[in-house]
């Protein structure tokens, strides 16, 4: 298929100057080698297609900065990206990909990464070194454990990790200083790290539908701390930090075996806070 063909003449025309190509929804199988004509792309949509593989020659299409690439039939993230230097913005949401794999540190550029709606099993090591990766995005997988690696990612600001089947997380995750957003919504777990105490910018902290009986020691660490969502879990106690949460501006406690002195407690340590029991 000939992306001539398939595409507007007014866009083919400017295709040496063009830096955005939306060819979302179009049936591609594979991707029209024409495309390497648009030299100058820095963003291309590919959404909701069929691909099944990424060709070698994309690594000439130098100034990539953005792809999307959700709802295909990838089965892995291709290493032809690999000379895509610039390559900041990668979504994978909604494939068949079923691992991490190690060169994933060598994307130089890359800051956000979504993997969400795959085939993942685990975070595993190729998550290392990771150091530009700001948001990474693997939520509605299958993953039941998390590499100490990810404590490299030392300038990860957003995880999302809801609903999968994580039991318990690494002591490492909390070397993750700049995390601001964490999600981990509907997983099993039963604890959390006290390493968690050094997240010294969290803002949002999800953890609605797991079974924590309580928050780790150190929390009083948390100094910009807004909302925390503890729905559906087994909270039955607070620890003595969690009482010096000052900027907390929203509480999310419902179906949770409190006692009435605790919701009293709750209210007089928080009387600004929204509190939800």
């Amino acid at each position: 298929m000939k992306l001539k063909n398939i595409i507007e003449d007014n866009i083919w025309d400017k295709r040496r100057t063009k830096k955005s190509l939306d060819l979302a929804e179009r049936n591609l199988s594979s991707l029209p080698e024409d495309l390497q004509e648009f030299e100058n792309l820095e963003e291309i949509y590919l959404q909701n297609n069929n691909l099944t593989h990424i060709p070698a020659w994309i690594g000439k299409l130098v100034n990539i900065r953005d792809i999307d690439l959700r709802g295909n039939y990838l089965t892995e993230i291709s290493n032809n990206l690999l000379n895509l230097h610039k390559l900041e913005y990668l979504n994978l949401e909604k494939n068949l990909i079923g691992e991490i794999p190690n060169f994933l540190s060598h994307f130089s550029s890359l800051n956000y990464l979504d993997l969400s709606m795959n085939r993942l099993l685990k975070i595993g090591d190729g998550i290392h070194n990771c150091t530009n990766l700001q948001y990474l995005i693997v939520d509605r997988n299958r993953i039941k454990t998390i590499s100490k690696e990810i404590g490299s990612c030392e300038n990860l600001t957003n995880l999302y990790l809801d609903d999968n089947q994580i039991e318990f997380l690494p002591e490492e995750i909390g070397n993750c200083n700049a995390i601001t957003d964490f999600y981990i919504k509907n997983n099993s777990l039963r604890n959390l790290p006290e390493s968690i105490k050094n997240w010294k910018n969290i803002q949002y902290i999800d953890l609605d539908k797991n079974l924590l009986k309580s928050l780790p020691d150190g929390i009083e660490n948390w100094l910009n701390i807004q909302d925390i969502y503890l729905a559906e879990n087994e909270i039955q106690y607070f620890p003595n930090g969690f009482w010096n949460l000052t900027t907390l501006k929203e509480l999310i406690l419902t179906k949770n075996p409190l006692n009435l002195n605790q919701v009293d407690k709750l209210r007089e340590f928080f009387p600004t806070t929204k509190i939800y029991f």
